[in-house]
């Protein structure tokens, strides 16, 4: 039988050697080695093939459903880029956190952050129950043993149901409230219950603190007292120190000492000279004659600061003023002045601290004259002790002179 040679590049074959699936095959040749590819993103996938016999879809029972190529695979709502599944993450960390750190008592309707909590009293009516204690004192703390109706009269409006209207008083003795009690402070307990403290002159007694109870159930439409006034002590003096300002401008305290004497002259007065003192802007308006200016008796002017306006200055001024009464007396303010062509005044106001007057020691203040209890026998209007002026009105229903002391 004959055997074709082998093709070129073939080995050959040797006769006689068995054929077929165990003949050992030809050794062929290496191959030309490939070049190594770098690892990194692989290649979006290739679509499937087509296949031309497959129409794109199928009918089952009575639905059309694409198959083959036709047929997309459903994208997850979470599938994404890089950047998607981070935002997904971290949304469901924050929303982690939230719950974490909120806890079970929030998510039952509380607010992330509850509103601050009003203090305990914050709507008790304080203007209201002011005023009602203020009338309760004046008629309380008034009374005449010759005429002592008039006391329960007074009170009548106050306890329409009570027929002992005298409430703790033993019908001796003569007492007035000079003009009205001034209201000093109310402390609440709650929204209903409060304390209102007063500040009434008396006399006898002079200047005097007290305190009664207040009861308001519906924000100070209807309001009740609860409590018996009581004495109380007045509040003591405290120490303070003023410092003395120790770097002065002495140069513009003499170029404004002449301009601040105009000003206050005119000040004092309201004169037609009032506005050649004043600057632009300025809202001053006078007091109407009722002091005169004595004197200007000091200027105090600090050096400027670094960086501050040098044509704006604040200076405290301390002036004398004639009263009607013909006494004179020291007061202090602080001026405002603003240099545009010329210096003049842009503000005032009173309050200018002053070493002068400020107390350097404490203490509970002394007793007003007058406030000693009268001795047996003696009428309750002369409880002014000797050397001491009397508390007694005048007939015209005020005090003929002031405290000696601060009030205690």
């Amino acid at each position: 039988m004959y055997v074709p040679p082998p093709a070129s590049g073939q080995p050959e074959v040797p006769a006689g050697k068995p054929k077929g699936r165990k003949a050992k095959q030809a050794k062929q040749p290496k191959q030309p080695r490939q070049p190594r590819q770098k690892k990194g993103r692989q290649s979006a996938a290739q679509p499937p093939p087509v296949d031309p016999n497959d129409p794109g879809f199928q009918v089952q029972g009575g639905t059309v459903v694409p198959t083959g190529a036709a047929r997309k695979r459903r994208s997850s709502p979470l599938a994404g880029g890089r950047w998607m599944q981070f935002a997904v993450k971290t949304l469901i960390v924050v929303v982690l956190a939230v719950i974490a750190l909120n806890g079970v008592y929030r998510l039952a309707g509380k607010a992330l952050y509850d509103p601050p909590t009003a203090p305990a009293g914050s709507n008790f009516p304080t203007q209201a129950a002011s005023a009602y204690a203020t009338r309760f004192a004046q008629a309380y703390f008034s009374w005449d043993e010759n005429n002592p109706q008039n006391r329960s009269t007074a009170l009548q409006p106050f306890f329409p149901s009570t027929t002992n209207l005298q409430l703790g008083w033993d019908g001796k003795g003569v007492q007035q409230v000079i003009g009205s009690p001034i209201p000093a402070g109310v402390s609440a307990s709650d929204d209903q219950h409060a304390v209102v403290q007063l500040t009434a002159y008396l006399s006898p007694g002079g200047w005097t603190c007290m305190q009664v109870g207040v009861f308001s159930p519906n924000r100070g439409q209807t309001l009740a007292i609860t409590s018996y006034t009581a004495y109380v002590a007045c509040p003591a003096a405290a120490p303070v120190t003023v410092p003395n300002v120790t770097d002065e401008d002495g140069t513009l305290e003499a170029q404004l000492s002449p301009v601040l004497n105009s000003f206050f002259r005119a000040y004092g007065a309201s004169s037609s000279d009032l506005p050649l003192t004043l600057s632009t802007g300025s809202t001053v308006t006078g007091l109407a004659g009722s002091v005169k200016l004595v004197s200007v008796d000091r200027v105090i002017v600090p050096t400027a600061t670094k960086g501050a306006d040098p044509n704006q200055r604040v200076a405290t001024v301390n002036v004398s003023w004639q009263t009607p009464s013909g006494g004179v007396l020291a007061q202090s303010y602080q001026v405002t002045l603003i240099k545009v062509d010329r210096w003049g005044v842009l503000s005032l106001a009173g309050g200018a601290p002053s070493s002068d007057i400020a107390p350097q020691q404490g203490g509970v203040a002394p007793n007003p004259s007058g406030n000693q209890v009268p001795a047996t026998g003696q009428s309750p209007s002369a409880g002014a002790h000797a050397g001491s002026p009397s508390n007694s009105p005048p007939a015209g229903g005020q005090p003929s002179a002031k405290p000696s002391g601060p009030a205690r």
